[in-house]
This record gives structure tokens, sequence and C-alpha cells, in this order.
């Protein structure tokens, strides 16, 4: 079991991988959190992001040079795409959303961190960061007949510096212009720091908007800003992209299974198993776990007590996560 002591002294270790320019020491800084019982979010929320901002910093400080800023974000980059088979959605049936950063910013880590914490809580997504997908660079109606043709339920932009955040607020007005449906999450550190805020804000309360509309005079608001330090386990982040996956509690038996199969297979892919993985681990087919998974398949309790024990988990915690 990691203890916050030893997963402190991982991630020094881990900085200085990266500041060394060290792929190989850094891997093993990874595999070693995870062989002590780390699950792959708190590789990305402790390792990842505290050694990243620090290394921001030097560079902001003046410590170390742009080149060494980049090398370091390219090793961090390189073992994330190591990882993401874990937890990659094969369902192609799942719900979609898009990641993207705003004109002005060049940082594209933060963007693929929330990419793959959405697909930790079982979205597919198009990662578009490479694709500049504002009115200043895709001709509008290349990306409007692109949006209607793939039908995403999400628009997420991702903003790590304070100049970028001016254009986040014009490219989060062109969505709520073409596509009113789909809902827009904001996150990142240019929003904290511009906005000023540490914690989350579900603009689909009422009182919410209006308490920050006093405060911010934007021309565009998003449906939610994630902005806690617990970012996607915040209850209220939680809840708002089961909202936006149409997976709202009810007493209904079909939207239970749905409610179950999603529970699975967050907890699963937040152990970084695959679907084979724990087929294997509870004796059950892949293909069997997959009908689940998408709500499609009545389980006895038998069952989801093996599948439950092969995660680590309970009966109660698969009907109430």
């Amino acid at each position: 079991m990691t203890t916050t002591r030893s997963l402190n002294q991982i991630i020094k270790r881990y900085k200085d991988s990266l500041l060394d320019g060290d792929l190989k020491s850094a891997l093993s800084c990874v595999n070693l959190a995870l062989a002590n019982g780390s699950d792959v979010k708190t590789v990305y929320k402790k390792i990842f992001t505290s050694a990243q901002r620090d290394i921001g910093q030097m560079w902001h400080d003046g410590e170390i040079s742009i080149s060494h800023e980049n090398r370091a974000a390219g090793i961090t980059l390189e073992i994330m795409s190591r990882l993401r088979s874990n937890f990659e959605i094969e369902d192609s049936d799942a719900p979609l959303a898009i990641v993207t950063i705003p004109k002005n910013d060049n940082h594209t880590i933060g963007a693929r961190m929330f990419a793959d914490f959405l697909m930790m809580e079982g979205w597919r997504v198009d990662y578009l960061t490479n694709h500049n997908i504002n009115e200043y660079q895709i001709p509008n109606d290349d990306f409007i007949r692109y949006i209607n043709e793939i039908k995403p339920k999400l628009f997420a932009i991702s903003v790590a510096t304070d100049l970028a955040f001016i254009e986040c607020n014009n490219l989060t007005g062109f969505f709520k212009e073409n596509f009113p449906n789909i809902k827009v999450i904001w996150g990142g550190p240019g929003v904290s720091r511009s906005l000023n805020i540490d914690h989350d804000i579900d603009f689909n309360s009422k009182e919410n908007i209006i308490k920050f509309s006093k405060i911010y005079d934007l021309t565009s608001k998003p449906d939610f800003i994630c902005c806690s330090k617990a970012a996607f386990e915040s209850k209220e982040c939680k809840d708002f992209l089961s909202r936006s996956m149409n997976l709202k509690q009810s007493s209904t038996f079909d939207e239970t299974l749905i409610n179950i199969g999603h529970n699975i297979k967050t907890l699963r892919i937040s152990k970084g198993i695959s679907q084979q993985e724990l087929a294997n681990l509870a004796s059950i087919d892949r293909a069997f776990i997959s009908t689940i998974e998408n709500g499609k398949r009545n389980l006895s309790i038998s069952v989801l007590h093996k599948i439950a024990q092969s995660l680590d988990s309970n009966v109660a915690e698969i009907f109430n996560n």
C-alpha cells in the first residue's frame, strides 16, 4: 500500500527524472506506485500533476529553460500514452466528448489529462487540440458538419494560461451558438487563476448562475467549471458528467442496469484493468462483461459479487458509487 510518505518520495524521484530527461527512470517511478497499490487516477492526480506543476513553476521563475520544460512534458505524455491502454473505451456506443484547447494555448498536457480522466469515467474522446477548432482556424461550416456527424454530448475546454482564458470564452460562445444542447465544461489553471476560484461551479443551479453573473462579466458561460483539487473525483463533477451522459438515477429496472454497468466500468478503469483482465479475474466471458457495462445484461447477485471481488470492491459500492 502506498503511504503518503512513500508517494511523496516517488513524486520527488519522478520530478528529478523529468528534469534529467530520463524516461526509463520516470517510468520506473510510475510502475513502483502502481505496484504499491496506487491506482491510475492517483498516478495522474498526484504524480503527474504535482511534478509538472513544480516544473512549470521552475520555468516561470527562470530556473530551467523552456526546452527542459518541454522535454519533461514530453516524457509525461509518453508515459500517459502507455497507461492509456488500461482504460481506452472499446464501446462504440459510449458517449462522446470533444476535448480541446483555446487559441493562444500551446500547453497540451492538461488537455490530454482532461481527456484521459473522461475516458476513465466511461467516455469516448475526440482529442482535437492539434486541430484548431475555433472560428479563427477551422472554417465554421466544416466544424459544424463534423459535430453534426459525430454527435458528441460534451465539449471540454482545458485552459493552461491566463491569456488563453479570453479565447476560451470566445470558443464557448461559438459552441453555445451553434450547438446549444451540447454541454460545455471548463478546467485548468488558466480558468482557476482568471476567475480566482478553487472550487467547482455547476450552472445547473439557478442560484449559481445568479451568483456567478454578479461577480464575473463573461459573454459566454459553460455548464460546469471544474477547478476543485478533487478534479473529476468531486461529487459535483461526477453528477454533472452523469447528467451529461444521460445516466440519471432512476427507479426503472433498465436504468438501474445502466447505472450498475456504468459503475462497474468506472471502477474497472480507475484500477487500470481491461475488460479482458476483469473477465479473467471473475471467470466470466469478456463479451458478457461488455454487455454488463453497457447496461444491456441482467446479472445475478452471484455474478455481481464475483465482479465486485475482482475489483476489490463490494456489491453496495457498485450499486451506490
